[in-house]
Formats: C-alpha cells, structure tokens, sequence
C-alpha cells in the first residue's frame, strides 16, 4: 500500500507538470484492470523498457510475432486492436455530431514513436494533438484491454464538461480532443512499459494522436467542436454501422 501511495502521489505531481495548451491535458487516468478478456495479438506490441520482473510470467514475442508486426508496419494496415479503437472514438464522436475519422499511418507513427521511449509526459509532437493513458498490468496479456479502456476513460469527461461555458479544462481536456469536430485523422500505439513512473512496475501505456488538433481557440470555437448529445437512438444505429464498415475495410471482425 505505501509503494502504491507513493506512485499514485508521483502522478499527480507528473499530471501538473505535463500539461500546455498546445498539446492537451494529460490527467492520469489509472484503474485495476480485471483479468482481460480481449486477447486479440497485438501487432507491434512493444516490450519492456527494462528488463521484465522475474516473478511476471511474460513470454518473449516470437520471430513469428515479429515478422507479423513488421508486416503490419510495412503495409500500414491498421491492426485489429486500432480498428476497434478508431471505431470507439467515431462512436462517441458521432454521439455529438463529429464526422468520422480515419486512421492515419503517419499521426499513428508519431503516436508509435512516443510510446516506445516509454516516458509519462507529452511528446510535444508538433501538428497533432494527443492524449495520454496508463493502466496497471498485472501481465502482458492485459495490455489490449487497457488500450480498449483508454478511449472509454477520456470519453468519461464528458460528465464534467459544461456545454454551457465552453472552452478548454485540465479535467475535460481528453474528452474535447476526442470529439473535436475539426479533427478528421486519429493514429494510437499502445505499449508495455517498465517502471514508466518511478517504483509503478508493469504499466500499459496509450498514446492517441489527433491530425487536425483540437482543443484551441476561445469559447465560440470550443462551441462549434464541442457539441451537445445527440439522442442515443439515432447516434446507435448510425454508430453500428461504422463500425461495422471500419471492420469490414481492416478485414477484422468486431
């Protein structure tokens, strides 16, 4: 419990170091994570930044593995776990009348590119937005669940954002980028990391990059980006059917 604390207090202090303007806020968002239940492979999955603890039962990727990931890389195919993930964030977009976006090799390069170094503040990549995400593992295996939790966590601001007084908050910062109706390419890399905060041990860490960036400007464009619900109803059925069509196009099922 006290290594707990002490990591937990670690990230609060890393959460008011790491947020700008320009590249969003980045509130920790951490949970216990259930024994995961999406299994899916993940291509390109990388591994620890230090050596793995002894007592953790992670298994070395396999050259098979590899070959597949490289695969991937090469053909700028959009791996099962990001189809799923592009298609989470269209449903939510489209919850408040965002066009759809598309996955993109090079903002997902970027994404990629950061959290390989496995370091818990922002790239300041410029031309993206970004949002960042960490959740404790207790294996490898959890990893694509964590992924999968990631955009459901930013997403959950919404309860905390005031349509009324628009414009941007350490507390929503995540929730806006996802919905921003100007932003039209998304590209994310999930990876395991050792030790991304001092003493946290295992951790899956989430980066999503946004092409165009969100979260700028006054009131009157948080206004235009940031809108209201729709009803449900029509924003379901309308949301099915994209990810239906991401799926079909990636050549996955859900």
């Amino acid at each position: 419990m006290a290594r707990r604390k002490n990591v937990v207090q670690h990230l609060l202090l890393a959460t008011l170091l790491c947020c700008s303007s320009t590249s969003f806020a980045a509130r920790i968002l951490l949970q216990e994570l259930e024994t995961a239940t999406d299994t899916t492979p993940l291509p390109g999955i990388v591994g620890p930044a230090q050596p793995a603890p002894t007592s953790g039962a992670i298994e070395p990727a396999s050259q098979e593995q590899l070959a597949t990931a490289a695969a991937a890389d090469i053909a700028q195919a959009i791996p099962p776990l990001y189809s799923r993930m592009l298609a989470r964030h269209n449903t939510f977009r489209m919850r408040h009348g965002a066009e759809n976006m598309t996955w993109d090799a090079g903002v997902a390069a970027t994404a990629k590119a950061w959290a390989q170094k496995c370091k818990w503040e922002h790239s300041g990549a410029s031309g993206v937005g970004e949002n960042l995400y960490a959740a404790w593992l207790r294996t490898a295996a959890d990893l694509p669940r964590a992924a999968m939790d990631a955009t459901n966590a930013w997403y959950k601001e919404v309860s905390l954002y005031k349509f009324n007084n628009p414009g941007f908050t350490m507390e929503t910062g995540h929730f806006t980028q996802v919905v921003w109706k100007a932003t039209t390419k998304l590209g994310c890399f999930a990876a395991l990391c050792n030790n991304l905060i001092p003493d946290a041990g295992l951790m899956g860490y989430v980066v999503c990059n946004y092409s165009p960036p969100g979260n700028f400007g006054g009131p009157a464009d948080y206004r235009v980006n940031v809108q209201p619900a729709r009803r449900r109803r029509a924003a379901v059925s309308a949301t099915a059917a994209t990810a239906a069509a991401v799926n079909v196009e990636a050549g996955t099922t859900p």
